[in-house]
């Protein structure tokens, strides 16, 4: 089996651009002495080969769509290999900075995220490659969106969100300078933000008429935009509230096969979720049991009173009957962040 790390040298040595750092050289370089995770190095690769890719996008410079087919390889390999993993860094909270560009984050997240789903729905290995590349390419037409509507600190006027409900059809625009571009991008990049209730936008589209791939990239998005913040908005309080707003407020928005597949894989206490035990401990979530998913594998990192652990220790609690999750917590409660 070809390893991450040899699609990441290879197609780092093929890259095209000069004299730009992508990962990072050294992480390349001295891989056997690195102790990151392998999904870390894919994570960041394909976050700053999206970024460089809608560069190119909006400078209207042509190029092959068999890039962002690529990157969706890189994620659905690392999803197969260590889904946790690079589902906890596609869910971390302090994922964005003031000097990023949000939408590669954004959209690698969203790509991961349903990626998922489209496990769940099990599809094949061509449909779900498709569905990935799509998810990485639906916001596509934010490139046109002014950066001061983007990173505008106060809540967006009718005028500017009715700008925004545009980036569907511009990013259909911009398909023109992505030859080979995966089958299911053009409808994704059009229908994301349409609702089966007739709700969404930009054409109000009901019902079957939307298609479920759509769908699927649709509440991976919402899930996304939700459980980060915005520089006009804040984020969900936690991971699990995000979980919680989709199913009440999201209900009718999707079909009942999408909004089950979505509570298969992110379940009510997602990877990265911070948790308070009922013997007061907090932890993290670090894996789902499908079988149980009330009781996830914790990686405890605060001792009741607080404290932060100098060894953190993992619990099972799906063989561990006397323990279980009392609430999600927000995690700007924690004393300092785990670095798991």
């Amino acid at each position: 089996m070809v390893k991450l790390s040899e699609i990441l040298r290879k197609t780092a040595r093929e890259d095209p651009k000069k004299g730009k750092t992508l990962i990072s050289n050294v992480l390349l370089q001295e891989e056997e002495k690195s102790d990151i995770p392998e999904n870390e190095k894919v994570y960041e690769y394909v976050v700053q080969r999206l970024e460089h890719l809608f560069s190119e996008i909006k400078e209207n410079k042509v190029i092959d769509g068999e890039e962002f087919v690529s990157l969706a390889g890189m994620i659905i390999s690392g999803l197969k290999i260590e889904s946790d993993l690079l589902q906890q860094m596609a869910n971390r909270s302090h994922a964005y900075s003031n000097e990023l560009n949000f939408l590669p984050i954004h959209s690698v997240n969203v790509g991961v995220i349903a990626a998922n789903l489209g496990f769940a729905f099990e599809f094949d290995k061509a449909i779900l490659s498709d569905l990935c590349a799509g998810a990485l390419m639906h916001d596509l037409g934010m490139l046109l969106i002014p950066q001061d509507i983007i990173n505008k600190p106060e809540k967006l006027t009718q005028k500017e969100y009715e700008l925004i409900k545009l980036h569907p059809s511009y990013g259909v625009k911009f398909l023109h300078n992505v030859k080979n571009y995966p089958g299911l991008s053009k409808e994704i990049i059009s229908q994301h933000h349409e609702k089966i209730n007739g709700m969404g936008y930009p054409e109000g589209k009901k019902g079957e008429e939307i298609s479920q791939f759509s769908q699927i990239v649709g509440i991976a998005e919402i899930y996304e935009a939700i459980s980060h913040s915005r520089p006009y908005r804040e984020k969900t309080k936690n991971l699990s509230d995000a979980v919680k707003a989709i199913i009440q407020e999201e209900s009718t928005s999707f079909e009942k096969e999408v909004l089950r597949a979505f509570m298969s894989y992110i379940t009510i206490y997602p990877v990265g979720s911070i948790v308070e035990l009922n013997n007061m401990e907090i932890g993290v979530v670090q894996k789902v049991n499908r079988d149980f998913p009330l009781r996830p594998v914790i990686g405890v990192i605060q001792d009741p009173n607080g404290k932060p652990l100098k060894d953190p220790k993992t619990i099972d609690l799906s063989t561990s009957p006397i323990l279980y999750i009392n609430k999600a917590i927000d995690d700007d409660s924690l004393t300092s962040w785990p670095k798991y």
